[in-house]
């Protein structure tokens, strides 16, 4: 083990994620003004931190699985701090590994003061401008420059157990994100993500709006394009009369839109809590694509949500195909999966894992090199 005079950490994310990129830099940048120094040696690291996932019960098992492997091939003097939204999700499942790891959740993060011994706060330490990665969500790029624009969700999806470990929005100032961009051009970005878990709730809490944010954004001149994920289709709608100019004008400089439907079904929409009806998801989308066939346009398919019936499951399949047909569309198919407490798990009516399987391959068969998992 190290000294008091260079002691180390190991980090390391159990599913690496854009939405969590300039957390998990903050943490280390924390680690760092505290005098720790990084290492990949995790066998001999005076602190192990883990970033865990909840947001699907594959990542949660995925967590849980390198929790596991690091406590029981670390150093028996080193310290394993585990973090991120699962903490929050199921932190009942996590305890239970053993009393000896140290779990502190989003909200808490001060509890790390004590257990590091700080003498620079975790408040003392800003978000950080900017993270450079290679990937983003649904696309390899040559270099993504992700810039936090906001934390947390305006919807309350009955599905999703991701709000209770991101909890409510909490947007970043207007002019503080444009001052970043500007430098992020500046320095020559070719890719710009605007990382938050809900685009289009960006500003209810500070009283502006994702529209006012797009018009600063398509304002910077440069080769960059923009990386816009996770705009709720229920925003989408919303602002689309306001922002529909804007996409027109600006395409060039989108490098692509992902806008999560997640069921054809108005049914099922409803039970999922998604606020909007199929019929206004296609009004926008296939608009937009009429105008603009070329933008990259991404959108989340749900499968196998608590009753979903042949006939919900065929109006998913109708939309599919039609949302397919244009080009440049492709889509992100994942299973329904009982998050902890989440209304959709109380459901009764589950489907069984291999009509979801079976739902899925017929789905993969009509979106265009769509991700699919299975």
């Amino acid at each position: 083990m190290s000294s008091n005079s260079d002691k180390t950490y190991f980090f390391e994310s159990a599913v690496p994620c854009l939405r969590q990129r300039n957390f998990c830099r903050r943490l280390q940048d924390y680690l760092d003004a505290n005098g720790y120094y990084r290492t990949e040696d995790h066998m001999n690291a005076d602190i192990i931190m883990i970033d865990t996932c909840g947001f699907h019960q594959f990542a949660e098992d995925l967590s849980v699985e390198m929790i596991k492997k690091y406590f029981d091939s670390k150093s028996s003097s080193s310290k394993l701090v585990v973090v991120g939204c699962l903490t929050n999700i199921n932190y009942d499942r996590l305890s239970k590994i053993s009393d000896k790891i140290k779990l502190v959740t989003p909200s808490e993060l001060d509890k790390l003061d004590v257990i590091f011994d700080a003498k620079f706060p975790i408040s003392s330490i800003p978000i950080p401008t900017s993270v450079h990665s290679t990937s983003c969500f649904l696309r390899n790029f040559d270099e993504v420059v992700s810039v936090h624009i906001s934390r947390g969700c305006a919807g309350s999806c009955t599905y999703c157990a991701g709000r209770f470990g991101m909890g409510k929005t909490v947007s970043r100032p207007l002019k503080e994100i444009v001052d970043v961009l500007k430098v992020c051009v500046d320095k020559k970005a070719k890719f710009i993500h605007l990382e938050t878990q809900d685009l289009g709730g960006y500003g209810l809490d500070i009283n502006t709006s994702i529209v006012e944010l797009l018009q600063e954004v398509f304002i910077l001149e440069g080769e960059h394009k923009f990386i816009l994920h996770d705009f709720n289709a229920r925003f989408f709608i919303k602002y689309y009369n306001d922002i529909k100019e804007l996409l027109i004008k600006n395409n060039n400089k989108i490098a692509y839109l992902n806008v999560p439907v997640e069921s054809g079904s108005n049914r099922i929409l409803k039970l999922m809590n998604r606020q909007y009806c199929i019929e206004d998801v296609e009004e926008v989308l296939f608009d937009l694509k009429n105008k603009v066939p070329k933008l990259e346009l991404w959108c989340n398919i749900m499968c196998g949500f608590p009753t979903e019936t042949e006939e919900d499951f065929e109006k998913t399949k109708e939309f599919v195909t039609k949302f397919s047909s244009f080009e440049s569309t492709y889509a992100w198919i994942t299973p329904y999966a009982d998050r902890p407490n989440t209304k959709a798990s109380k459901i009764k009516g589950k489907i069984n894992q291999k009509l979801i399987d079976e739902r899925i391959k017929c789905l993969s068969k009509i979106v265009k090199l769509g991700s699919v998992f299975v």
